[in-house]
């Protein structure tokens, strides 16, 4: 996808939303959770979230401490798909403040440093 310009909802879609369903996987299995669980939480198969664990999926994308811990303590919020996509909304919307998106627009559109395209 290198110098394929990237919407901001793409880069939602394809680096920022399976990176929080990452960092979700890795907090549940630490809390206690079974594999099939956790597929069955974030709406995944368990081969995606075996790949998430083994760090073979969704590892372009790294959070910043307050918004991993944000994450961590989403864990307990989820209880089926309502409240999932509830929490994806919020640690979306931490992200899209923290102007994270910007790090893989750099990295794979290449813009420049000052680009400020998305927050007008």
């Amino acid at each position: 996808m290198v110098n394929k310009f990237l919407q901001p909802q793409e880069i939602e879609v394809f680096y920022i939303i399976p990176a929080i369903k990452r960092e979700l996987a890795i907090s549940m299995k630490e809390l206690g959770y079974k594999q099939k669980d956790i597929a069955k939480k974030l709406q995944a198969t368990e081969p995606a979230i075996s790949y998430y664990l083994a760090s073979k999926r969704a590892t372009e994308f790294k959070f910043a401490l307050p918004i991993k811990k944000e994450i961590k303590e989403s864990v307990p919020k989820i209880k089926d798909s309502k409240t999932l996509t509830a929490v994806i909304q919020n640690l979306l919307r931490k992200v899209n403040d923290s102007k994270a998106t910007c790090s893989i627009c750099r990295k794979k559109v290449l813009l420049e440093d000052d680009c400020n395209l998305c927050f007008r």
